[in-house]
């Protein structure tokens, strides 16, 4: 999410994302965008690129480095990465998650299905329409 990243940067971040995660299923991964920061040495950079500073000690108290304000961002781009980073962690989840469910076998039965589907979506790089996630968030809701 840098200002002026290049078109394929993101799809080459997300498969070294997978190349790790995949040869090392403990590593966790989090993900986030660049943020600007007075001082970083992409700050007149970003504001060049359209990014609006606060203007007041109020604006920078409501500053949220997890939700990105950066106009080079796209939402389509926001969305991709939070459905990759979604499917990553289901397809390559941790021992503590399958220590969770091994007990619960309608548990094991779904967390397995959205694993396939995770698989799936990892192997052909297809991030849209992430239905699997709406129905997980409406179940669990």
């Amino acid at each position: 999410g840098l200002p002026n990243e290049p078109k394929d940067a993101i799809t080459k971040t997300l498969y070294l994302i997978k190349f790790i995660k995949k040869n090392h299923k403990r590593n966790e991964i989090l993900l986030f965008f660049y943020t600007p920061y007075p001082g970083n040495e992409l700050w007149d950079e970003s504001i060049k690129y359209g990014f609006v500073p606060p203007k007041s000690l109020e604006e920078w108290s409501n500053y949220n480095i997890t939700e990105v304000t950066t106009p080079w961002v796209t939402e389509e781009y926001k969305k991709k990465a939070h459905t990759f980073l979604y499917h990553i962690n289901v397809a390559y989840s941790d021992r503590k998650t399958k220590e969770r469910i091994k007990k619960n076998k309608l548990k094991k039965a779904g967390y397995n299905i959205m694993r396939l589907i995770s698989l799936l979506r990892l192997n052909t790089n297809f991030y849209a329409l992430p239905l699997e996630i709406k129905l997980k968030n409406m179940i669990l809701s």
